[in-house]
């Protein structure tokens, strides 16, 4: 995957994104992951719910700001 990309787009891999992946897995891993671990189901769904639509609103709205 990373080859096709590599060959399509070669820009697309830069050195910002090799260092990014790692901080985006200890995001994940530390506080996520606890977050994730503590939280109850429907907690859980809401705050997904709501994830979802404040990005999808960004995405309708990113063409009018």
């Amino acid at each position: 995957m990373l080859a096709t990309l590599a060959l399509l787009r070669p820009t697309a891999l830069s050195i910002e994104g090799f260092i990014a992946a790692p901080v985006a897995l200890f995001i994940y891993w530390a506080p996520g992951n606890f977050l994730f671990r503590r939280a109850s189901a429907p907690l859980y769904e809401r705050l997904l719910t709501g994830f979802i639509a404040v990005y999808g609103l960004v995405v309708l709205t990113k063409g009018y700001i």
